[in-house]
């Protein structure tokens, strides 16, 4: 996504698996620095917050317990302010690995 923004290529369309604002926020960082308009988007199915019935339908493979511990992370009211003042959560930097530095000895 971010390349084809460089490339100046429009439409953009992001279709994953966000189910929080702060894992939109890269996207939309660039959009907004490259001068795109930014929209949300989500389907329009009877079915779009059913576990059941999204473990069917998927493709890929992801359970139905997965993808309710994912509907319960999902935040519905979504927009570019709420986006861009987002933060990741402490838990998710916790992962990162430690910075590695060189040293000279001698």
């Amino acid at each position: 996504a971010k390349q084809a923004m460089e490339q100046g290529k429009s439409p953009v369309i992001i279709d994953n698996t966000n189910t929080q604002a702060w894992e939109m926020k890269p996207y939309v960082e660039v959009a907004l620095e490259k001068g795109y308009r930014v929209e949300f988007h989500e389907p329009d199915t009877w079915w779009k917050f059913d576990p059941e019935e999204l473990e069917k339908r998927n493709k890929h493979g992801v359970t139905r317990e997965k993808i309710a511990q994912m509907l319960e992370r999902y935040e519905y009211q979504i927009s570019i302010p709420i986006v861009m003042n987002s933060v990741v959560p402490p838990h998710k930097n916790a992962h990162k690995p430690p910075l590695q530095r060189r040293h000279r000895w001698g």
